[in-house]
């Protein structure tokens, strides 16, 4: 998305910018039944290009058209940043997925490690007002330990205890999921939670 700069006079510049990138201007007519003049510095065909018109719409409207043709034709769009803020959870080191349960078929029921683990997690969570129910982001830090640890592994064992205090409302909504260790974590485990901008968009999801 282009924004403008203001002019600081009547005759300025007005300058095009997308983030901190200046791509082109409009400048005003130099005396009375001039055209205004545009440049768009980047273009598909590799130098500047430039034209005049009537006025200062159909400028800033042929620059805009101009750094769309350029981003196009390079195959690149802008990506829209999110500057919300994540819901943030500290917890203990999270068991293993294969620590979580005992037994098997009828019998199969929640472990002693994973329940006291849980039960610790408990006293480091300050549940929001309301649980996360929308589709949601999660990622997760963690403090090695050691080296023999398995990082992908730990994922269902947070996922579960955010959604046993209400943190998230259900597990299933969870869109994406990144976790990584970090050795200069300021806890053992650092979840953050933040809504999904939209709905998953594959094949049989809302739209």
């Amino acid at each position: 998305m282009i924004s403008w700069s203001e002019p600081s006079y009547l005759a300025d510049w007005r300058v095009a910018i997308v983030g901190a990138v200046r791509v082109g201007y409009v400048a005003p007519p130099v005396k009375p039944g001039d055209l205004w003049q545009w440049c768009a510095w980047f273009s598909p065909k590799g130098f500047p290009a430039r034209g005049n018109v009537a006025d200062e719409d159909q400028a800033r409207a042929a620059v805009s058209e101009a750094w769309q043709s350029f981003m196009a034709g390079a195959g690149l769009h802008l990506a829209r940043r999110d500057d919300r803020p994540w819901l943030r959870v500290r917890l203990p080191m999270p068991p293993s997925v294969w620590d979580l349960y005992t037994g098997w078929g009828e019998n199969r029921r929640l472990s002693k490690v994973y329940k006291k683990w849980r039960t610790d997690a408990g006293w480091y969570i300050k549940p929001p007002p309301a649980p996360v129910s929308q589709p949601f982001d999660i990622v997760i830090a963690m403090k090695r330990p050691h080296g023999l640890m398995d990082v992908d592994n730990r994922i269902k064992p947070v996922l579960d205890c955010l959604q046993h205090y209400k943190v998230i409302r259900n597990d299933n909504q969870c869109e994406s999921a990144a976790i990584r260790w970090q050795a200069d974590l300021e806890h053992e485990c650092i979840a953050e939670v933040r809504e999904c901008l939209q709905p998953s968009l594959l094949p049989g999801g809302d739209p």
